[in-house]
């Protein structure tokens, strides 16, 4: 990729109407960055579930969240999982133990107690399941 050429840059940033250092100045001041990631981190993880075949729109989830509704149904668990994932993920360095812990917290609502972070080779016909593919991945990334 070749980058432009910056000889006008100065030109443009005069012809602006708005101060550029002011107006970064203003982002980097905002209260609620917390707020504003709890917000894109649900949104994620309403349309990764969405993939995954949970019918929960990101309206729902969020009228069940902001507004208490408890309307704790599978799909709505499992998205709380798989926040509840994200956040360890994010928090905590990478490591196969941490990816098994994070295996148990994505699957809290779908597996039993005694199947949740542990590896499992399991083959199923021509498919193989998506716990032996993060086995797989786990060893390949971390040895």
């Amino acid at each position: 990729m070749k980058l432009p050429n910056n000889c006008y840059f100065e030109e443009y940033k005069e012809r602006l109407t708005i101060n550029l250092d002011k107006a970064f100045h203003q982002l980097s001041e905002k209260t609620d960055k917390a707020d504003d990631f709890r917000f894109y981190l649900a949104n994620s993880a309403v349309h990764s579930s969405n993939i995954e075949g949970n019918t929960v729109s990101f309206d729902t989830y969020l009228k069940a969240t902001e507004f208490n509704l408890h309307l704790k149904t599978k799909e709505i668990k499992e998205i709380d999982d798989l926040i509840k994932a994200y956040q360890f993920a994010q928090e905590n360095e990478l490591s196969f133990s941490n990816l098994l812990k994070a295996h148990e917290l994505i699957t809290t609502s779908v597996l039993v107690k005694k199947e949740r972070g542990k590896i499992r080779k399991m083959v199923s016909g021509k498919k193989i399941r998506i716990s032996s593919m993060v086995y797989y991945l786990g060893e390949k990334l971390l040895g």
